[in-house]
């Protein structure tokens, strides 16, 4: 009967101490989960990594974009590592290769080698505003409300 309770005390402790260190923050404001609105109606998702040259991946829904280019209103990516610009205020660029997914035969198609979205990052509302496409504001994943203009 006491190796079953002195395990349960155990995992216990352990969970205890390990949550804390799981839900401490990163140490770079950048990182974490990124969400917009684009003023195309698409939905615009950006996730910036802790890792060695801040790795990005950025995905639109439905990318206006690469309707211009003829493959349709299809969803969009860019992947790559986030480029600081200017340390204050934070200004940045994801940087990679920008990729359109047509419907149909023939996968991804690579459109913008080297392509770039520019944001500055305001840390008084904990939001991305972005500079090269024209969306506006990002939010942290589940908190839109960070966006609202007063």
């Amino acid at each position: 009967m006491r190796k079953p309770f002195v395990a349960i005390v155990a995992l216990a402790t352990l969970l205890v101490v390990a949550l804390p260190v799981a839900a401490a923050p990163p140490d770079n404001p950048l990182v974490g989960s990124w969400e917009n609105e684009d003023v195309d109606g698409s939905h615009q998702h950006l996730t910036i990594g802790n890792g060695q040259g801040l790795p990005f991946t950025y995905r639109d829904d439905g990318a206006t974009f690469c309707e211009n280019l003829g493959f349709g209103y299809v969803p969009l990516s860019l992947s790559g590592e986030v480029l600081i610009l200017e340390e204050h205020p934070l200004i940045f660029a994801p940087f990679g290769d920008a990729y359109c997914y047509p419907r149909g035969p023939g996968g991804r198609q690579l459109v913008v080698e080297d392509g770039f979205i520019v944001f500055i990052y305001d840390p008084g509302t904990d939001t991305l505003i972005d500079l090269s496409l024209g969306s506006g504001c990002w939010y942290r994943s589940g908190n839109p409300g960070a966006c609202a203009t007063g």
